[in-house]
């Protein structure tokens, strides 16, 4: 199962590529932020957010790159330790994982630019139907699977997001159909 998630991961990153502008800040960027740290210059910010980094590699990591910082957290609950603002926010993969995204996605709006974009990747109710199948043929990891606690539709994710400010810009599924990828901005008052 790890060759396919790993091709998951990568194929998300491949998508997100084109938004990464300027400062990032990349929520729950699990062993994704070698990818994507790869992507940036050396005037880029980047702060990598996870519940269980690998503290060892996110030292050699922050050691390489002087503008890279990580943080343990739980964004359930926790906030973000810094006043930078961000015109990038990522969040690959990780939503589905909270079971209360409020905390999270408040902080992202203070953290976001005027004019930046907040990036979220998450599989659609189809995407998920298909990876638990996947999963009892063992091709994806099973523990993903039942770690995931929302499955939010184009619908629900608007509404989240616009509860929090955002509106979304742009908005495609890939994979055919099982994943989605949601840009979204800070709303215009008014909107």
């Amino acid at each position: 199962g790890l060759v396919f998630t790993r091709y998951l991961q990568r194929k998300r990153i491949s998508v997100a590529k084109k938004y990464l502008k300027g400062d990032v800040l990349d929520i729950g960027c699990g062993s994704a932020s070698e990818d994507i740290t790869r992507l940036l210059n050396s005037e880029q910010k980047y702060v990598g957010i996870d519940l269980n980094l690998d503290a060892k590699r996110e030292e050699r990591l922050s050691k390489i790159h002087q503008n890279h910082r990580f943080y343990s957290l739980n964004l359930e609950c926790e906030n973000i330790p810094t006043n930078d603002k961000f015109d990038t926010i990522l969040m690959l993969a990780f939503i589905e994982h909270l079971k209360d995204p409020s905390n999270m996605l408040k902080q992202c709006y203070n953290l976001l630019k005027e004019n930046g974009k907040m990036i979220i990747t998450t599989p659609t109710p189809f995407g998920n139907k298909v990876h638990s199948l996947l999963s009892i043929f063992g091709l994806t990891c099973k523990s993903a699977v039942e770690h995931h606690v929302h499955i939010y539709s184009y619908k629900v994710i608007k509404d989240l997001l616009q509860d929090f400010g955002f509106s979304i810009c742009q908005y495609k599924t890939f994979e055919l159909g099982a994943n989605q990828i949601i840009c979204a901005e800070k709303r215009t008052k008014g909107e």
